[in-house]
């Protein structure tokens, strides 16, 4: 059963991770309209574009753990998670290295098969969200109580603030920056009261948008950990907020991206250099306008069409895992796709 507000919410997130990546890619090329632009847009984005994902994955994990029970949830992520990172991984990273001359990342194809040691791009994602999914599983208890968890997000939130951004490995940064809003989902979950307190979440919210513009126009603004984290958590609460308020408008503009958020989230670095190396290789167009307007709606319409070609055609298995591994080998059939 599909939730409105949380397809909104997964629409809006979406749209603001590919409008960054779209506008730092741009910035690589030179092309900012102002000097520092393109910076400051990503690091707005950066600080809780795909972390609004891991908040809205929260939601349903203990539901699904009490429904299907830790081994079938642990493989149904290896369907849903572990699967599309490799698979898409690969992918993009050997289209990067064929078009090496043309894109902004230079890589080989020797690094594209490090992908188990250290992911590419955008997929730093799904390469962390699996892990602190397995990780939840595996402590998860039937018998946690909202004190258990509010103590288990205490513990992800001392993490986050003790790691610094640029630990080392790197691997465990990922994972203690971006589990507590895992955990932030899991407990909102258990407290959905706190959404009708719409008063003080407005001024949060205000206070979190302001902050995060504050800190995203000053260097070394991550360090600062122990105001980066409710910063991130305000600006979640705004986006959730006002995708709720959209959902009882009765608009579905922003439930289709939502609802093939994680095709676009694998597929829209591709159609954004492929809209940019277009316009400026071939047509020698540099405007930054019309390279935002273009990367943003190939980026986000583009890997709604490929997936819908592919399950046509006959490369379902690109978007699907073939075998179901949690129910026991029995072939796949699309079915839900959320994280």
């Amino acid at each position: 059963m599909r939730v409105t507000w949380v397809d909104n919410a997964k629409g809006l997130a979406i749209i603001v991770v590919v409008f960054c990546h779209v506008c730092i890619g741009l910035t690589r090329r030179g092309m900012d309209p102002y000097p520092g632009a393109g910076q400051l847009i990503y690091r707005m984005g950066d600080n809780f574009g795909a972390q609004v994902f891991f908040f809205l994955a929260g939601l349903f994990v203990e539901s699904s753990l009490r429904k299907r029970g830790k081994r079938v949830f642990i493989l149904g992520k290896v369907e849903t998670v572990l699967y599309p990172y490799v698979i898409f991984s690969l992918l993009q990273g050997s289209m990067e290295a064929l078009l090496s001359k043309y894109t902004n990342m230079k890589i080989t194809f020797s690094e594209v098969l490090t992908l188990f040691i250290m992911p590419r791009a955008q997929f730093w994602f799904l390469f962390t969200l699996f892990p602190c999914l397995v990780i939840i599983a595996v402590f998860h208890s039937v018998r946690f109580q909202t004190r258990h968890l509010a103590i288990a997000y205490a513990l992800g939130a001392a993490a986050f603030i003790a790691t610094p951004r640029w630990y080392n490995p790197p691997q465990l940064a990922y994972v203690t920056h971006n589990i507590v809003f895992l955990l932030a989902g899991m407990l909102y979950a258990r407290l959905p009261g706190i959404g009708a307190r719409r008063t003080a979440i407005a001024i949060a919210s205000a206070a979190a948008i302001a902050g995060n513009l504050w800190m995203s126009m000053h260097p070394g603004y991550l360090e600062y950990r122990m105001l980066v984290l409710p910063m991130s958590l305000g600006c979640i609460a705004a986006l959730s907020g006002l995708a709720a308020l959209i959902a009882k408008t009765g608009v579905k503009l922003l439930e289709v991206p939502g609802r093939y958020s994680m095709e676009i989230y694998v597929l829209h670095i591709l159609a954004c250099a492929g809209s940019r190396i277009i316009l400026e290789h071939f047509f020698g167009i540099r405007n930054w306008t019309v390279h935002m307007a273009a990367g943003t709606v190939l980026g986000l319409a583009g890997p709604i069409v490929a997936y819908k070609l592919a399950m046509r055609f006959g490369f379902k298995f690109l978007f699907v895992c073939p075998v179901t591994l949690a129910s026991g080998g029995a072939p796949a059939s699309g079915g839900d796709r959320r994280p």
